[in-house]
């Protein structure tokens, strides 16, 4: 078997659609190739016809690079826009530490030519090696291709240019390295940024774990509007209220799911949804509902994740609105084992849940409508009718432009809105791989939403949607005394073994970080050359050593999935410089050795951080274990 076809059936593997793409080139034309020595490369050089400029690729250009590497030999990740002969990343792959080399290409027919010339199969398969045509990345194609485990190096993110040959391409390096930054940006916007209100929102809903399992689950929810024909989702930009008049005429057609801000102005349009969604802790949301009559509440389903404020349960619960109550998509709660009532994420907006929702559905159809992500041409931030009026989101935390609905030009957009968009376009690719739901935007307004199909409210209404039975109510039967008794006690089970997980993780902590304060503590005025001279060896690795043995037990799945998500945004800043630490080079037996210091010095807050985490934790959970 040929170098060329071991290399594409190892790329199959992971990348069908560029596969496909070497296989249709037969040969090279835009390049010339020059090698005498095909078992050495030595005199390789690549040539492009249509400029006569040549690739960087003499035995002292690729040397050269190598030694400028050296400096990064410690780096679990590199990026470079251009393969250039492929031989300087063969070389680069004989380091182990590098777990992953990420290539961007402009030019296809380069990848042919250095794939006859390389074996790179292995490391292809071993993902190792990821190769990607650079003008075909976007936001959703890099959250596919960098892992958790490679974006906690974000710090020593640089996308560097192969060689002087690629300067020509420097607008496109330029904007394949703005989408870089800007998935790394969503990654610490992911994370999280308040350690106060992840534990709010965690104390909320170890709150209503016993109040969820009397009531009809989500999986219920989703089975009795399951391969129904049309949903649409009604969110509450400026644009909604222009289509209000034709929703009504037409509302006994769609399953209308709802955020809850839209709840009331569909109310007053005489609209009644079928399904209204409520995500957020904060008690701001149950005015919503404080402030919709009674009788809009019959035959309604409220779909309420459970870190809901109690306010939005009880507002709800006093008009006799059935509620539905839902997990929200994060480790912790899956970790938890109760399938039958999680779990919607997909994003941080009511929206991205909505669409998770309609994925789990089934729908034949989805339409957004209100779905601007934009203000609107006189500045507003929501539809009329809004319970916080529609300027709630003043015009000063504009943040930039985004493409407008129907590609022209492009409308004023806010930081959430542009991070809600950038969450739907994720969404909806996943969709398309593995449902057939058919996804249009109707909203005539505000952002394009990409890998939806614009269409007109009107035009929609008139072609696609069936009209020719209305939809059935929803109907749900609440659990029997059995499954609910058995579901409680399924819980308390797993709630209690993470509760003696949570306090023995707790208590090697503590035991670790009180060892590294007395340890800095004695080097707290030690300069490098005393560092060097009086802390001993053995001390050192003794410390690390500790270290290594508290992470094992915090990254074990056990401990890791129930736990992590929920003080990430306590220390995924400490992990980041953590990961930085790492990268460090480790060339000498005092670089080693300051290294490690660094290592220890930087987990003293991260340990700190931890426990203390641990301990607001467990007494969460104690406190919720008295209401069973």
């Amino acid at each position: 078997m040929s170098i060329y076809e071991n290399n594409l059936i190892a790329l199959s593997t992971v990348d069908k659609d560029l596969t496909d793409k070497l296989k249709s080139i037969t040969t090279n034309e835009k390049y010339e190739v020059f090698v005498t020595d095909m078992e050495y490369l030595s005199d390789l050089n690549i040539v492009d016809n249509r400029d006569a400029t040549a690739i960087d690729n003499s035995v002292d250009d690729i040397n050269n690079k190598l030694k400028e590497f050296e400096e990064f030999d410690n780096y679990y990740a590199l990026y470079f826009f251009g393969i250039g002969s492929g031989i300087f990343y063969k070389k680069l792959l004989n380091n182990a530490v590098h777990k992953k080399i990420y290539i961007f290409e402009p030019e296809i027919e380069l990848l042919y030519i250095v794939f006859n010339l390389i074996d790179f199969s292995k490391d292809i398969v071993a993902h190792r090696l990821i190769i990607n045509i650079s003008h075909e990345m976007n936001l959703t194609k890099i959250k596919e291709i960098i892992d958790d485990n490679t974006a906690i190096y974000l710090k020593k993110y640089n996308l560097d240019i192969y060689s002087n040959y690629y300067d020509k391409y420097l607008e496109k390096v330029k904007e394949l390295n703005s989408i870089i930054l800007l998935f790394f940006k969503h990654v610490l916007q992911n994370k999280g940024n308040s350690l106060e209100d992840t534990l709010i929102g965690y104390k909320n809903s170890l709150n209503k774990m016993f109040y969820m399992f009397k009531r009809a689950s989500i999986t219920q929810l989703a089975g009795s509007v399951k391969n129904r024909k049309n949903a649409i989702m009604t969110a509450t930009g400026p644009s909604l209220k222009k289509q209000l008049p034709l929703l009504k005429k037409n509302q006994d057609y769609f399953t209308i799911l709802c955020v809850d801000a839209s709840f009331p102005i569909l109310v007053k349009a005489g609209i009644k949804p079928d399904i209204v969604l409520s995500m957020e802790r904060g008690e701001a949301t149950a005015k919503f509902y404080k402030e919709t009559a009674k009788e809009s509440f019959k035959d309604v389903v409220f779909l309420i994740a459970t870190v809901c404020h109690d306010e939005t349960f009880s507002a709800i619960e006093e008009k006799n609105g059935l509620i539905v109550p839902f997990l929200r998509a994060d480790t912790h709660n899956i970790a938890l084992g109760l399938d039958e009532w999680g779990y919607l994420g997909g994003g941080l907006s009511s929206a991205n849940y909505l669409f998770n929702f309609a994925n789990n559905a089934d729908f034949e159809n989805f339409v957004f409508i209100g779905q601007d992500l934009a203000y609107g041409k006189d500045g507003s931030s929501h539809s009329q009718g809004h319970v916080y009026g529609k300027d709630e989101i003043k015009d000063d935390k504009f943040v930039g432009y985004v493409p407008a609905y129907g590609g022209d030009g492009e409308v004023a957009t806010m930081k959430y809105w542009k991070i809600f968009l950038n969450d739907l376009v994720v969404q909806i690719a996943s969709s398309k791989r593995y449902k057939n739901m058919n996804i249009y935007n109707s909203t005539e307004g505000g952002a394009r939403i990409v890998g939806s199909t614009e269409i007109p409210f009107k035009k929609y209404c008139d072609e696609i949607l069936d009209t020719s039975a209305k939809k059935d109510n929803i109907n749900l039967k609440p659990p029997t005394n059995n499954g609910i008794k058995n579901n409680t006690s399924m819980y308390l089970k797993k709630i209690n073994e993470s509760l003696k997980l949570a306090k023995s993780v707790k208590k090697q902590t503590r035991k670790t970080f009180l060892s590294i304060e007395q340890f800095l503590k004695k080097i707290k005025e030690f300069n490098r050359e005393k560092l060097l001279k009086t802390v001993k060896d053995k001390e050192v690795e003794d410390l690390v050593q500790k270290i290594y043995d508290t992470r094992s037990k915090y990254a074990k799945p056990a401990f890791f999935n129930q736990f992590n998500t929920l003080f990430m945004s306590y220390l995924h800043h400490i992990d980041f410089d953590i990961a930085a630490v790492k990268t460090m080079r480790e060339d000498t037996p005092e670089a080693i050795k300051l290294k490690k210091i660094n290592y220890i010095k930087i987990h003293y807050e991260w340990l700190y951080r931890l426990g203390g985490s641990l301990e607001m934790i467990i007494e969460i959970i104690e406190d919720s274990l008295k209401k069973a």
